[in-house]
């Protein structure tokens, strides 16, 4: 069996691609916008095989008929360079136009990392994820809200849906030596808030947090939106550290330089389906996690270290807490991506 995935353009997508490519043939075609389409260009990062090509502007929109032509004619030459029918693994909904040129050659897996209907500008979302979910093989989520959102809505056999949530990286349970310069001079306890402040996120709640006595330092390791920042007068007290934006490469020295982690997510529909990281990067550093009720997917998981509490409870617990901040026991190992890959690997290797 060899997978083609399409497209490795974020870190999660990437990540489960590079887990799945150490344990079956798989190869990531990269798209990219451009004003002239551009023949692939062939690169390797350890097991993934990587085609990025160059495509007219607009390739991923509704008008992308000239740049998923060209991808289905990549796709055939891939196809044929490899003697075999590649299983291709569509990791968005814009690739309805893209299925319907290759029709009925190719087994569909679609991997839905994200509930793309609370984004601006992706019209007719409903109607492609289903015709996409329709025809595909196996339809994997790493939500099950998305997932039964899907059933519900499309009428596909839940016999071929998977979960399979996002995960986290080996360096985020090996502690690294000393501390990131904006954290080494600051009072302990810190709490942290991985990936950064924007209207997602219950601001009224941080404030809370950040005002509480037994909070030596709040850090937000990651920007600060322009409307968060508007909501936000606290970001000025001396309590807090803002890094600014970061490279996902340096995101787990902080994670380990904290005492405990803050996921404080608003209750909006796009929290409530996700699949966040940055929970289960805390998760493996070991330090406690405190996060609102607002994830299905955070409800939903019982592991130790993890306190998932309503809003105005959850300062309360916070603060008790953090009279004797404490690492927990964890078994990292569960919260790789290569622990996903494998069901992953096994669920479209059965289904194609």
């Amino acid at each position: 069996m060899t997978l083609l995935f399409l497209d490795t353009n974020t870190l999660w997508h990437r990540r489960i691609a590079e887990a799945l490519a150490a344990r079956v043939a798989t190869a990531a075609v990269v798209p990219e916008a451009g004003l002239v389409p551009s023949v692939p260009r062939f690169s390797e990062a350890g097991p993934l095989t990587t085609f990025a090509i160059r495509l007219p502007r607009g390739w991923a929109s509704g008008t992308a008929d000239i740049g998923q032509r060209l991808l289905a004619r990549l796709v055939r030459r891939l196809a044929a360079s490899l003697g075999e029918r590649p299983v291709l693994v569509f990791s968005s909904p814009a690739y309805r136009p893209l299925a319907r040129f290759l029709g009925e050659h190719f087994p569909v897996v679609t991997y839905t990392a994200d509930d793309y209907r609370a984004y601006r500008g992706w019209r007719a979302v409903a109607e492609a994820e289903a015709e996409l979910a329709r025809r595909a093989v196996l339809n994997v989520y790493v939500s099950e809200a998305l997932r039964q959102r899907a059933i519900a809505e499309h009428g596909i056999d839940p016999a071929r849906t998977l979960v399979s949530p996002n995960a986290t990286e080996p360096r985020f349970a090996t502690r690294p030596g000393g501390r990131p310069a904006e954290l080494a001079d600051r009072k302990r306890p810190v709490v942290g808030i991985l990936g950064g402040l924007s209207e997602r996120l219950d601001l009224d709640l941080v404030a809370r947090v950040a005002a509480l006595d037994r909070v030596g330092t709040l850090l937000v390791a990651g920007p600060v939106s322009a409307g968060a920042a508007r909501r936000a007068p606290w970001l000025d007290s001396p309590k807090v550290v803002v890094t600014g934006p970061l490279p996902h490469d340096e995101m787990h020295r902080y994670a380990h330089a904290v005492d405990a982690g803050l996921i404080p997510y608003a209750p909006t529909a796009l929290n409530h389906a996700a699949s966040p990281m940055r929970l289960y990067d805390h998760l493996a550093t070991g330090a406690p996690v405190f996060a609102t009720n607002a994830c299905d997917q955070i409800n939903r998981l019982a592991a130790p270290g993890l306190t998932v509490l309503p809003p105005h409870h959850l300062v309360e617990a916070i603060d008790s807490a953090l009279a004797a901040p404490a690492r927990h026991e964890r078994r990292a190992d569960t919260l790789m991506w290569s622990a996903r890959a494998v069901p992953l690997a096994g669920a479209i290797e059965a289904a194609a």
